[in-house]
């Protein structure tokens, strides 16, 4: 058992989540922390070295902030990643972090909450600044991105969940997004170390402030992609139906509000909005076709899919706009 490397006794455990990485909840006996995750990675992550950059953040994020993220707990040995020799399956590491508490809002997010968000946010981008101006953090470490020319050449994992319209529009709107990117700036104050997947459910809730979870997808990116991981789920109630829009506008101007209040945004960053945003429903579309077993999977699949498609061509039709 892989607990068996740590100057720990668990109590119990209890199984959390198996879409891409698995994850489960520990509770230890006379630990410092309540409750642990126990994370175990796929191969294509990369291994212990790639996950190893992930968790040299949070540790810097643990020792040099109050910000509600995960703490990375060392083995006996000292070691942080764990290499399961021979792997199962696809999993070939794994490693032990804090349980970042609080809850999780959909349907109950407010001005309030999103506001908290935004200064969580805002606190994160000033302090991965710090952490690449003295951490080698790897150039080739991108956060995740999803596999636009796979669309564009209309290379759908799960072609039957689309009808020939919708691959389509998603081919088009794949090239378009892909000539976008490549015009975004990379200066600074535009451009760092980013969470990647900064969506409603990784930011959680707990005694009035916002935290976040799974830093998987940590690497470098536009900040304006945390930015719009957030808000394109604050557009969406969580069955994909369409919020009103003064609430989602009520939302949205918390959230800036937020981040403002520590950092400023990025330059132009109401034009790459657009382009971040559609970015996100790829990265769901990418999510759900690589790793949902049918589009039913769960109650808002086919929902989901259809307004992705249609914001998707909205972006297309406007797309000409933002050049």
């Amino acid at each position: 058992m892989v607990l068996a490397g740590y100057e720990i006794e668990p109590e119990r455990i209890d199984f959390v989540a198996d879409l891409d990485c698995i994850v489960f909840r520990v509770k230890p006996k006379g630990h410092r922390h309540d409750y642990m995750t126990l994370r175990f990675y796929p191969s294509y992550y990369g291994g212990s070295v790639e996950i190893s950059h992930e968790l040299c953040w949070l540790r810097a994020l643990s020792r040099e902030t109050d910000l509600l993220t995960p703490e990375p707990i060392a083995a006996r040995d000292g070691s942080l990643v764990q290499t399961l020799n021979p792997k199962v399956h696809d999993i070939d590491s794994c490693v032990l972090l804090s349980w970042v508490p609080g809850r999780f809002f959909d349907k109950g997010l407010t001005p309030g909450r999103l506001q908290q968000v935004g200064v969580f946010t805002g606190r994160l981008h000033n302090h991965s600044e710090q952490f690449t101006a003295v951490y080698d953090f790897p150039a080739t470490r991108l956060a995740y991105l999803p596999e636009l020319s796979r669309w564009a050449q209309y290379e759908a994992q799960r072609p039957e969940w689309f009808s020939k319209r919708d691959l389509t529009v998603l081919a088009s709107v794949a090239v378009t997004l892909q000539e976008e990117l490549d015009s975004l700036g990379r200066d600074g104050g535009e451009y760092g170390l980013i969470h990647g997947d900064l969506h409603l459910l990784n930011y959680l809730f707990h005694r009035g402030r916002a935290g976040a979870i799974d830093f998987s997808d940590c690497g470098w990116g536009h900040f304006a992609h945390d930015i719009a991981a957030a808000l394109v789920f604050v557009q969406y109630l969580p069955d994909w139906s369409k919020r009103d829009r003064a609430e989602y506008s009520a939302l949205r101007d918390a959230y800036v509000k937020g981040y403002r209040s520590v950092r400023g945004l990025p330059r132009d960053w109401e034009r790459s909005m657009p382009i971040y945003l559609a970015i996100r429903l790829f990265t769901m579309l990418d999510w759900m076709t690589y790793h949902w077993p049918s589009i039913d999977y769960l109650p808002w699949g086919q929902r989901a899919v259809a307004t992705s498609v249609e914001a998707l061509q909205n972006f297309l039709a406007t797309a000409e706009y933002l050049r």
